[in-house]
């Protein structure tokens, strides 16, 4: 799901421009924004199998204790194709949403023993650097460039590992082993 930046002022569910400006960096912009994705109002209310008035209410800014439920929030990310939502929590706590890729289907079987010695080597140079007696307790900035490579490539993998392991779970077939 590509990341899409919050406006200043959500737009409307209806179609039209809000009769109340949702605050920027709000859940209620970030949740008018996911409904006006899905289709405005009327549609995402069809999709949840409730009220329209219910989907107002959780965008409005006026009802501050009116928020969407969050199965409801999951149900219409996936059918909007972003989290406009999630990435708004996630903010909040001081983190961001990292997109992991999907499984393909094709083989995405990897060296793991190539993989394990990547980490270990990778563990232990940083362990090595942390006690190297230039600057205990600190990676030298040469050292720790040429470690961020590394363990990007090893992000990459065990994304592509998760992925397959989410389509077996999920009964999609394409398993390994």
């Amino acid at each position: 799901m590509p990341k899409t930046p919050l406006p200043d002022r959500a737009a409307s569910t209806t179609g039209r421009t809000p009769y109340k400006p949702r605050p920027a960096g709000s859940v209620k912009a970030a949740t008018s924004l996911l409904v006006t994705a899905v289709g405005g109002t009327p549609v995402a209310a069809e999709h949840l199998g409730c009220s329209q008035t219910h989907v107002q209410r959780w965008t409005d800014p006026a009802e501050p204790a009116r928020t969407m439920p969050v199965h409801r929030v999951m149900t219409l990310q996936r059918i909007a194709g972003f989290a406009p939502v999630t990435e708004f929590l996630a903010a909040e706590m001081g983190g961001v949403v990292l997109w992991l890729p999907v499984a393909d289907g094709g083989d995405v079987a990897r060296d793991f023993a190539a993989l394990g010695e990547a980490a270990s080597k990778l563990f232990a140079d940083y362990g090595a650097a942390l006690a190297g007696p230039e600057s205990p307790g600190r990676v030298d900035p040469r050292e720790a460039a040429r470690m961020v490579p590394i363990a990007d490539r090893l992000m990459a993998a065990l994304a592509h590992l998760r992925g397959d392991l989410k389509v077996i779970i999920e009964g999609e077939g394409g398993g390994h082993g």
